[in-house]
């Protein structure tokens, strides 16, 4: 989605996916290095909080808003797109009575909490009759072309833009083996490539802290666990016995 993000001075540059991943379309970045994640720590638990609720992988997520906003909550742009997930100035007045400006002053887990986690579950519900998502890719759908999604469904050869079209010029880049239409799937592979960036990369590590623990630590877990079952067990068999054992000297008695 062309775009126009505004820079440190406050001026608006024309960005794109070939201008801000220009090494994935076989040019060197003369922008630089990409720019650095600027995530509270409080987002990793939210965005896991949320990923639970709507049966989706927070790290789905974690792409969508890294193709979006570089995982910048402090980015706008000319056209009115705000935050995270680039959510229309309008809708975000409309629905949740925010200003922009206050909005991009919120830190990412505000965003998310507040804004980005209500909005995509609401969007699930409307664009996908309340089925989680098949893909990553399916999640950037409903981003960008939910009305795409409704006519066209989910499916990895779903098409959102098809040439000729404006809005096919505009996410050109987003055709990844093209062949004249932008479909579920080109998003999906488009954004595997994203992964190997290394600001993503951080964030997915940061992330992964806060997911579901490693299989050894629930083995240990478990085994502590069934350990402690077992002590009580034997103790209440243990209690049984000296029971009977009393009582049958007591009758002896």
């Amino acid at each position: 989605m062309v775009d126009f993000a505004l820079d440190a001075q406050g001026s608006a540059r024309v960005v794109d996916v070939a201008f801000d991943f220009p090494e994935l379309f076989g040019r060197p970045n003369v922008g630089g290095a990409p720019p650095p994640t600027t995530l509270d720590q409080a987002f990793y638990p939210e965005l896991v909080r949320w990923g639970s609720a709507n049966s989706t992988p927070p790290a789905w997520m974690l792409t969508v808003l890294y193709l979006e906003s570089r995982l910048n909550p402090h980015i706008g742009n000319a056209l009115g797109y705000v935050g995270l997930n680039q959510l229309a100035s309008s809708y975000l007045r409309a629905q949740f009575g925010v200003e922009p400006s206050d909005y991009l002053t919120w830190s990412a887990s505000a965003q998310m909490a507040r804004v980005v986690g209500p909005w995509y579950s609401k969007a699930l519900a409307q664009f996908l009759r309340g089925r989680a998502p098949r893909s990553p890719g399916v999640l950037y759908a409903i981003n960008i072309a939910p009305g795409r999604v409704l006519t066209q469904g989910d499916g990895p050869g779903a098409v959102m833009y098809a040439a000729p079209s404006r809005e096919y010029e505009a996410n050109r880049g987003l055709d990844v083996d093209n062949s004249g239409a932008i479909t579920i799937s080109d998003f999906d592979t488009f954004m595997q490539r994203l992964t190997e960036q290394a600001p993503y990369k951080a964030a997915r590590a940061e992330l992964a802290k806060y997911e579901a623990p490693p299989a050894a630590v629930r083995e240990g877990r478990s085994s502590a666990t069934a350990a402690v079952a077992a002590l009580g067990l034997a103790a209440a068999f243990g209690l049984a016995a000296w029971g009977i054992a009393k009582h049958r000297a007591e009758r002896a008695a």
